[in-house]
């Protein structure tokens, strides 16, 4: 049995409706919710310390959090059954199913309703979009994590609970600030659901400053200095996370300052100012320099999947190439309207061109 009080529960003021339990009824160790019949199966041993004392304190589950964390199982088995990667980290199966379970309780402590993940494409990856973003957001939340209050010094405060009592309503132990906690989680993770549904973004290069620029140089910024091409495709997602399309703009693409000659264009003429795409930047990273006609010519073999290099290591040099830098600056030089970037990277160069081109490597510069 239980019967209902209103108390305190807190290390400060506010006063939280409690009931104290009776009999065999235990507290839900998620949402604190009084257990008048626990199941067996479910009863935990919860640790309490106070005065550097620990204390044993037996938990339970209520049938909402236990329905849900069944579901939460059964998703993560069917939709994950490789597990889910984390950044640069690969989580198994076991894994997964507990980061899912943490994901679910944080949705249930938020108030709101998880939607269902089956009409997506990809049900996994709308998983591991929760994952992502809620099983981080329920630590310390649960109705057994608040027995014990913080251990460092320069926590912030929050509010515990007692054993022998239980919460009137499903995670009433919490505060304010838990729950602008978990809203702001569930609020990233609904936006990138959405962002799943949504088509490939294609990424122009980023506007230029006048102090990216500077003085004395000339701006080449529509499209890739070397190949020219003008977007760069990423998934909504991808973008979502890196905080919309300017930001994600200027994370893909790199800006370079490179002679014209390098590009081959006019010698002697103004650096130019502008953008490489990931691909020819790479090139640039191999070559140690973007302003070398070598890490152009790299970039461009790469892309036609030939090697500029002989069996005995020799490089093969092209006269006469031009990226769509060099024809920019060449136009703008000669006030001409300038290219438009390409739609697809070495689009300047024709086809004929670039097989001969291709060919060429091919043969040891033949």
């Amino acid at each position: 049995m239980t019967q209902t009080n209103s108390t305190s529960t807190a290390t400060h003021d506010e006063a939280v409706e409690t009931v104290t339990l009776s009999g065999e009824a235990l507290p839900c160790g998620d949402c604190g919710l009084a257990v008048e019949t626990p199941d067996p199966a479910t009863v935990q041993q919860a640790e309490m310390v106070r005065g550097g004392r620990a204390t044993a304190v037996p938990v339970a589950k209520c049938s909402t959090c236990a329905a849900r964390d069944r579901v939460s199982i059964d998703l993560a088995q069917r939709y994950l059954p490789g597990g889910v990667t984390l950044g640069d980290y690969r989580y198994g199966l076991k894994d997964a199913v507990s980061m899912l379970v943490d994901s679910r309780v944080a949705i249930d402590a938020a108030g709101m309703e998880p939607a269902p993940v089956q009409s997506f494409t990809n049900p996994g990856a709308v998983l591991a979009v929760e994952i992502e973003h809620l099983s981080r957001a329920v630590r310390g939340l649960r109705w057994r994590d608040r027995l014990s209050p913080p251990t460092s010094l320069v926590a912030d405060p929050v509010r515990t609970v007692r054993p022998g009592t239980a919460n009137a309503r499903p995670w009433a132990h919490l505060e304010e600030k838990d729950f602008a906690r978990l809203r702001k989680a569930v609020g990233l993770t609904l936006t990138e659901r959405l962002a799943l549904r949504a088509p490939t973004v294609a990424l122009a290069p980023p506007g230029l400053s006048e102090r990216e620029v500077g003085s004395g140089r000339t701006t080449v910024a529509a499209g890739c200095l070397y190949c020219g091409v003008g977007s760069v495709k990423m998934t909504a997602l991808a973008v979502a996370r890196h905080g919309g399309p300017e930001a994600t703009a200027r994370t893909v693409w790199t800006l370079r300052k490179v002679n014209p000659a390098a590009l081959g264009g006019q010698r002697g003429a103004s650096l130019l100012v502008g953008w490489l795409c990931p691909q020819c930047e790479k090139a640039a990273v191999a070559e140690g320099s973007a302003n070398s006609a070598s890490a152009m010519e790299g970039a461009l073999s790469t892309y036609l999947g030939v090697s500029r290099r002989t069996a005995t290591g020799d490089e093969l040099w092209v006269d006469g190439l031009e990226g769509w830098g060099a024809l920019v600056a060449i136009a703008i030089a000669r006030n001409r309207p300038a290219p438009p970037p390409n739609a697809e990277p070495w689009g300047h160069l024709t086809r004929a061109e670039r097989d001969a081109l291709a060919q060429g490597w091919r043969l040891g510069g033949a």
